[in-house]
């Protein structure tokens, strides 16, 4: 991913806004090839729970974060529910690095 840029603009009402953006192309890549090269659960280092099943953008997990701060709570049934649910949404497959059930 490209280095996040944020860009400041005055608001007419006296306000502000800082819009941050970044590229995240490198990321999507990289994951859909590691999704495509996965081969089988059987293969070694493939089992068990240490395996990597999703790469998301940093910019992309801060907005899932600001929209419910509970999903970076991991070691709450509420924070891993929440997640599961943003990495099966159809929309965010591309964040899936293998194919795997979550």
């Amino acid at each position: 991913m490209s280095d996040p840029k944020s860009y400041f603009k005055d608001e007419s009402d006296g306000g502000f806004t800082i819009t941050t953006v970044a590229d995240a192309e490198p990321i999507i890549e990289a994951n859909k090839k590691a999704y495509n090269e996965w081969g089988d659960k059987k293969t070694f280092g493939k089992m068990g729970d240490a395996v990597r099943v999703a790469s998301i953008p940093i910019l992309v997990w801060q907005n899932w974060v600001a929209e419910n701060p509970t999903i970076a709570k991991q070691n709450t049934p509420e924070g891993r529910k929440l997640l599961k649910a943003k990495l099966e949404d159809p929309s965010n497959k591309f964040f899936l690095t293998a194919p795997v059930r979550i």
